[in-house]
């Protein structure tokens, strides 16, 4: 059973499927913590990355530098999810919890807007079970 939830970022929805198999704690919490609005900034020294802070703490599970396109990881040092917009090799390790499904093309257009547009809103939202 894969769980799914919605990301909204200014114009765009995204759909995103949960890595319960590979960070089964973290991506408990980010569950428990749905439905979520945060303010949104992008990173600028790690590269092409937007984060929002979280109303949880959870240790570093299955950590990961590399990353890829459409990952989105926890990074607990700031309490942050991270959303990756291109394949990078990483500023630091990140809990991986999530991979964007649906949607990227609308995850990278609004990631460069974020660059511009700091302190805007992200949503996260509408968890589904589906059977894969």
């Amino acid at each position: 059973m894969t769980r799914r939830f919605t990301i909204r970022i200014g114009s765009q929805t995204a759909v995103a499927e949960l890595l319960d198999d590979v960070s089964p704690r973290t991506c408990g919490r980010l569950a428990d913590a749905l439905p979520l609005t945060s303010r949104v900034n992008h990173a600028k020294v790690a590269g092409e990355e937007f984060f929002c802070f979280v109303p949880f703490h959870e240790e570093l599970e299955s950590p990961v530098v590399a990353q890829q396109s459409g990952n989105i990881g926890y990074y607990p040092l700031r309490q942050t999810l991270c959303v990756f917009y291109a394949d990078m090799p990483g500023a630091g390790q990140v809990t991986p919890v999530a991979r964007v499904v649906d949607n990227l093309e609308g995850i990278i257009a609004e990631g460069r807007a974020a660059w511009l547009r700091q302190g805007g809103t992200i949503h996260f939202s509408g968890l589904t079970d589906e059977r894969g």
